[in-house]
């Protein structure tokens, strides 16, 4: 779809990007979404005096918010539009939030798998970022109507972000939720304590879902340490995200993320 090469893809590539810099070190840094001539705009004031944030906008709002004094869980796994989804993990002592950024394909309905959940991880918030592109957006934003040039594409490119609250639930030791548009992109907030949860219900749209003890064995080794060669200690979190693809094949991803 158009969507699928524009707006989509731009929350999708804001997220690796800034998940690559923070692994790096990244302690601060700032966008401009100067450029016009490519669909990378994040804001725009319109014809009619408002201010309107575009998904890039929204994607930028929700990892900054959320993923203050965190550090990110490593992972090799690099953003693939051909992969059904993907996991971007940051954490501290009161939080862990896990953003599933969608591929090119709408992944359906998603498990995160996740060692700890009702001990370590006491409740978790879901908040889904998508777009819609309004009706009237060539009056708004000043764009001249060509009845011969279909205008669909750069439609997208003036698509508004839209966050909503998720639809989240437990099933035994993983949590589930439905990524329904290509490079859609859900964010889990996880409270490890009461400040968390604070933090976590003052910028989150969604209502906190209580998380209880699984009555299964936990993944097999998500708890086992490893020696980093006198560097000390890196805890081995597992994460395991299930993606129901079309016809009702499933198909398993494996992500191995190193606290550090």
């Amino acid at each position: 779809s158009n969507r699928s090469t524009h707006d989509g893809i731009i929350r999708a590539y804001l997220l690796e990007s800034f998940a690559s810099y923070a692994e790096a070190g990244m302690d601060a840094g700032a966008v401009y979404g100067v450029n016009l001539i490519h669909p990378g705009r994040l804001s725009f004031m319109g014809d009619d005096q408002t201010n309107y944030d575009f998904a890039g906008a929204e994607m930028m709002k929700m990892i900054y918010e959320s993923v203050g004094g965190t550090h990110t869980l490593v992972t090799e796994t690099d953003y693939s539009r051909d992969d059904p989804v993907t996991a971007y993990a940051f954490e501290n002592d009161d939080k862990l939030v896990v953003f599933l950024a969608s591929g090119a394909t709408a992944a359906g309905d998603v498990e995160l798998q996740i060692d700890g959940i009702g001990d370590t991880y006491l409740g978790v918030w879901g908040d889904r970022l998508s777009s819609e592109t309004m009706e009237d957006w060539m009056t708004i934003f000043g764009i001249p109507d060509n009845a011969e040039v279909d205008e669909s594409a750069e439609a997208e490119t003036y698509a508004i972000g839209v966050r909503e609250a998720a639809d989240v639930d437990q099933q035994g030791d993983a949590i589930s939720v439905t990524l329904n548009e290509p490079f859609e992109v859900v964010r889990l907030a996880f409270a490890k304590t009461e400040a968390g949860a604070q933090e976590i219900a003052s910028w989150s749209d969604s209502a906190q879902l209580d998380l209880e003890l699984p009555m299964i064995p936990p993944i097999p080794g998500a708890d086992d340490g490893m020696d980093d060669e006198g560097d000390g200690t890196i805890d081995e979190f597992a994460m395991v995200a299930e993606a129901a693809s079309m016809g009702g094949g499933g198909i398993f991803l494996l992500l191995l993320l190193l606290l550090v």
